[in-house]
């Protein structure tokens, strides 16, 4: 319940991506910059090892506790393919026009700020800032701005 607490408060400030990045997808993180505290992967690490060792309970595995069975093995399941996909998977989006293919996915949590100059005719001019140099405060000094 606190993890979901902090989590959930952090986000007003920081945003729900950096909120979800550090409170629910790390082992740890610290409460007031002092005192560390689970992170929802280790909860979620710790929630599976309790379900799983469950099941080792010899009183457990009679046909009258058939329910409690698959109730256990199916929460097992949630929690291990929820744990493969937070591991393996990534987020992006796939702009792809109508009757068109392509093979370029874009991060939707990476961001840049990219300045085009068109005044060559034959050639376009990039100059790209990447998202570390994008943080409040920051300034950045591009001569050919004018």
């Amino acid at each position: 319940m606190l993890l979901v607490f902090f989590g959930t408060i952090a986000q007003r400030d920081v945003g729900l991506y950096a909120s979800q990045m550090k409170y629910f997808s790390s082992y740890y993180f610290l409460v007031a910059d002092l005192i560390p505290f689970p992170g929802g992967r280790l909860t979620l690490m710790f929630m599976t090892l309790n379900l799983a060792s469950s099941l080792f309970n010899k009183n457990l595995w009679k046909m009258k506790k058939l329910g409690l069975i698959i109730i256990h093995l199916g929460g097992l399941l949630l929690l291990v393919g929820g744990g493969i996909t937070a591991q393996f998977s990534s987020e992006g989006n796939m702009i792809i026009k109508e009757g068109s293919q392509s093979e370029h996915v874009d991060d939707y949590h990476d961001m840049e700020l990219v300045f085009v100059n068109t005044s060559m005719e034959d050639s376009l001019e990039y100059t790209v800032f990447d998202e570390p140099i994008l943080k409040e405060g920051n300034t950045i000094e591009y001569d050919k701005l004018g």
